[in-house]
């Protein structure tokens, strides 16, 4: 690896928001670790792994809103997330939701909260696992889901064990928590239905996302990188590819969410009711990038007020 920052510690937990979420077997916890989190995290009722999270990744429909929430939770104090990684990678862009995606990657490019797991400072620590994944989604369109990329994420800022949890390959339900919320309907109409339907389910054989593609690319990881694998939920179906953590005997009991946390996504008021998309032709596109209502709302981060100013600024110094 050549791109290594200092870590606090060598162990990385990495956790998806299935029903094994909340059955973590905590007298495996480590002492000492850092935190990954995805998608709809903070629907969480409890904070089953604590507030501090080192790196966050989102699915691509809702980005913009997503780290636009981010910067809420962090705001509000409801968690302490270092950066989020932008990860999805189009080999040739062509829809709306595919060229927003790039459009959002250029207006971030600079920025020190977000990074990019393609061609971004850590990509060249797991070019092999990128060039893996680009032909698995070009010729085969297979794509791993987000939990599976966040263990790439930790793979790429140097941790060699990474202890799972909520990873359940929707054998067991979909979440762990409700997620079924007005402002996630509003932005995905579709999302109760993806829900009831199971349609992510390994028993569909045109399912973008599967079982076997997310054992693939933990596979693909643990060989070419040396990554060791471990399963923090004894009822998990983790259980049968992955041994358990051994026994700490960590007392962590995790802490009750006040009833006013932030349970649905927030949608910037300026949006009014239609959301609008940053894919726009070619001509005249830095103008109409300028003009478009995610290039305004998050230019306008450089005038919040000062303190908060300095927190995002310093979140990489500790």
């Amino acid at each position: 690896m050549q791109n290594n920052e200092m870590i606090n510690n060598k162990y990385a937990i990495v956790a998806g928001n299935a029903p094994s979420l909340a059955e973590i077997d905590y007298k495996r916890l480590l002492l000492k670790y850092d935190v990954f989190r995805c998608n709809q995290f903070y629907f969480e009722d409890k904070y089953y792994l604590g507030k501090s999270i080192k790196a966050v990744t989102f699915a691509t429909q809702m980005l913009a809103e997503q780290i636009y929430t981010t910067l809420h939770l962090n705001g509000n104090n409801e968690y302490n997330i270092e950066s989020v990684f932008i990860v999805q990678h189009h080999v040739l862009p062509t829809t709306p939701r595919e060229l927003e995606l790039e459009r959002l990657v250029q207006i971030f490019h600079h920025n020190v909260f977000i990074q990019t797991l393609y061609e971004g400072k850590y990509s060249c620590n797991i070019e092999a696992f990128l060039g893996y994944i680009k032909l698995q989604k070009l010729y085969y369109y297979k794509n791993p889901t987000s939990a599976i990329f966040l263990c790439a994420i930790a793979v790429s800022m140097g941790y060699k064990e990474i202890y799972l949890t909520g990873i359940d390959f929707y054998e067991s339900g979909a979440y762990a928590f409700n997620v079924l919320q007005e402002n996630i309907l509003h932005l995905m109409p579709h999302f109760r239905m993806d829900i009831d339907s199971k349609q992510f389910s390994n028993k569909n054989e045109f399912s973008y996302h599967s079982k076997e593609v997310d054992l693939e690319a933990l596979t693909f990881l643990s060989r070419h990188y040396g990554i060791k694998f471990y399963n923090l939920c004894p009822n998990s179906p983790l259980t049968q590819y992955f041994p358990l953590a051994p026994i700490t005997n960590n007392t962590f009991i995790p802490e009750e969410k006040p009833q006013n946390y932030t349970k649905d996504i927030m949608i910037p008021s300026a949006y009014g009711t239609e959301r609008i998309e940053i894919a726009m032709p070619k001509n005249n596109k830095w103008n109409r990038m300028h003009n478009n209502i995610y290039f305004k709302i998050f230019s306008d981060l450089i005038r919040l007020p000062r303190d908060m100013r300095h927190y995002f600024k310093n979140l990489k110094k500790g």
